[in-house]
């Protein structure tokens, strides 16, 4: 089978002080790029009025992205049906 090798990334973790440098730089990054404000205020001065809507509804609780639960997809429904009524009018 031939293929190529395009990026490789290896890193080796020597110790505990080491391990929670690279969790906390790993956390850095996942922070920055699922960080919506940056661009909600990028689209928000640069686009013309009425072209850009952000629903940004407020949660009871913490989700983590990858939240596949049915208790916890009904609360967010839940929080995002009280989200729109709320700014029905805007």
């Amino acid at each position: 089978m031939n293929f190529q090798v395009f990026q490789f990334v290896s890193i080796t973790v020597e110790n505990k002080i080491e391990h929670r440098f690279w969790n906390q730089k790993f956390s850095r990054v996942v922070d920055a790029a699922t960080d919506t404000e940056l661009s909600h205020v990028t689209l928000h001065d640069l686009l013309p009025g009425n072209t850009y809507y952000r629903f940004n509804p407020f949660m009871s609780e913490y989700f983590p992205l990858d939240e596949t639960r049915e208790e916890k997809i009904a609360v967010m429904r839940s929080d995002t049906r009280m989200y729109l009524r709320r700014n029905h009018n805007r």
